[in-house]
């Protein structure tokens, strides 16, 4: 989603900066042009083209960021409520194998449009659920269509029992070429194997180590689970 070309400018509300060189700020403005706020203060000049929203009585902060959430997840919440652990992945083994590239769209979609809807306007979204590299980017074209600014982290879990861990690093990369490629709206990221995986294919702990080095050399923010696994943190802070 492009950003709008008139300008907006907050009016009278209650600013909440963030920035310490400004503080908080009580019936003041915030004027926004080309997607960036280019002005914060009390009782600023209107450009003639701006949309004027009043903000009296209302707090005016940045948006929040959810530095971790499963955005493909977003069509089957509330199925797996009351339940974790193996419950929780045969409930979601389940529902997931149905999901076409569309679905996987959709949800991220939706999703991201229910997160700015209540104030999270960056997410990291670890997509833990990566069957080949069409499902991944559709989950990408839904954050972008959304217009929320985000990372996407496609795993680097087995969801195919004949995916080799080369072949999976071959999506995450393809993801990273596409979507390096674009506006900057969904920047790369990569979700490394979970403990679990490494674990049942014989503690191959050299596959982690394998995607750090992969994105440290990219550029690429990394996200994992790792649960009570000590070992792991230390093993990428040294990878």
């Amino acid at each position: 989603m492009r950003a709008p070309h008139r300008p907006i400018l907050i009016r009278n509300g209650t600013v909440l900066t963030m920035d310490d060189s400004l503080g908080d700020l009580a019936h003041a403005d915030v004027l926004v042009d080309a997607g960036r706020i280019t002005a914060v203060g009390v009782d600023l000049e209107a450009p003639g083209t701006a949309t004027v929203i009043d903000a009296a009585e209302m707090v005016v902060l940045p948006g929040f960021v959810d530095t971790h959430t499963h955005l493909w997840q977003t069509a089957v919440r509330g199925t797996a409520a009351d339940v974790i652990g193996d419950e929780y992945q045969a409930n979601v083994k389940r529902l997931r194998d149905r999901y076409t590239a569309e679905d996987k769209r959709l949800s991220a979609h939706v999703g991201a449009l229910e997160a700015m809807a209540s104030g999270v306007t960056c997410v990291l979204d670890h997509c833990h659920d990566v069957p080949d590299a069409a499902h991944a980017l559709a989950s990408a074209q839904g954050l972008h269509d959304a217009g929320i600014r985000a990372v996407f982290a496609p795993s680097m879990n087995p969801r195919r029992a004949a995916s080799t861990h080369e072949e999976r690093l071959l999506t995450v990369d393809r993801v990273r070429r596409e979507l390096s490629a674009t506006d900057g709206l969904v920047a790369p990221g990569i979700a490394l194997t979970d403990a679990p995986f490494v674990r049942a294919a014989g503690d191959r702990w050299d596959w982690n180590a394998a995607e750090a080095a992969y994105a440290r050399t990219h550029g690429l923010p990394m996200t994992v689970h790792t649960g009570s696994v000590s070992d792991q943190v230390t093993l990428l802070a040294r990878a």
